[in-house]
């Protein structure tokens, strides 16, 4: 069997994003785009967009403190050998947001997607990943911090066509003050998906009883010759470390917090630099919500 090569964050450096997409109305036709995007979502709340053969995207798209419920979508056409990375920043939404991600790949095309979700009321992610050509690649890590009543609701579907895919779904979250994470992926192998690899990892970090995290992985495998497996952990704030902190003169409270926010900032440094600022702005704002 051959295995799937496995595509990392750092097939795409650090990016500018010179061109800002916007606009009200209806999304329009189909867009094609290579370079970097920006696009902030606002009136505009869907988007059609394809990257032709061999042409590289990365697109970065911004959702904080929008002032209605919204419903988002993006819809992407990779060509064969295309490449796309989509950064998702989505911070201090007082109303539900909810942000949909559907792809369909071609022969080798490769997709990568990071989100970050903190500080909204109702957070609801779906990526709908479609692998349709041999030795297409995608890979999903979606990060949300709940707190203080808050959801993050993220679910995951990848559906495996062809040869020599490789479909990873990395899902992280902090379950805080009564907040509550949701993750749920599933991944679908096809008969002629020989020599497929697809992993699921989900974490979680809670502070207790009051808060919860619930995982729902699963995988529907119709080919013997696969590489093919789940993971899932929940834990908890250490005991030890808080009591490190605080004999070190921090209460325990604000211990808590820091060691929060410590965990969340491996997340926050996959984001590009415009997105950062209000990524840890909405952070800090669930962070704010616990108590003592």
């Amino acid at each position: 069997m051959k295995t799937a090569q496995r595509y990392g964050l750092a097939m795409f450096p650090r990016a500018v994003f010179p061109k800002e997409v916007s606009g009200s109305g209806p999304a329009k036709a189909k867009e094609t785009l290579s370079g970097n995007v920006l696009w902030e979502i606002g009136a505009r709340r869907a988007r059609k967009i394809s990257v032709p053969k061999g042409a590289r995207l990365v697109l970065a798209v911004s959702a904080d403190d929008l002032p209605r419920t919204t419903d988002a979508a993006l819809r992407l056409e990779l060509a064969e050998g295309a490449s796309c990375m989509v950064y998702l920043a989505a911070s201090k939404n007082a109303l539900p947001l909810r942000f949909t991600l559907a792809a369909e790949l071609s022969r080798g095309a490769r997709l990568l997607y990071a989100s970050f979700w903190a500080g909204n009321v109702l957070g609801v992610e779906r990526l709908e990943l479609a692998l349709n050509g041999r030795g297409a690649a995608a890979e999903a890590a979606a990060f949300g911090v709940a707190g203080g009543g808050e959801v993050f609701d993220t679910r995951a579907e990848f559906a495996c066509n062809a040869r020599d895919c490789a479909a990873m779904f990395d899902a992280r979250s902090v379950a805080a003050a009564g907040g509550q994470t949701l993750v749920r992926a599933e991944t679908a192998v096809g008969k002629s998906a020989a020599g497929t690899e697809a992993r699921q990892r989900f974490l979680c970090l809670t502070d207790g009883a009051r808060s919860v995290a619930d995982f729902e992985p699963r995988l529907n495998i119709m080919n013997k010759d696969v590489r093919c497996g789940h993971a899932a952990k929940t834990i908890s704030l250490s005991d030890e470390e808080l009591f490190y902190m605080e004999s070190r003169g921090i209460p325990r409270g604000e211990a808590r917090k820091a060691a929060i926010a410590a965990f969340s900032e491996a997340a926050l440094g996959t984001l590009p630099a415009e997105l950062q600022e209000k990524a840890r702005a909405g952070l800090w704002d669930t962070i704010g919500k616990i108590q003592p």
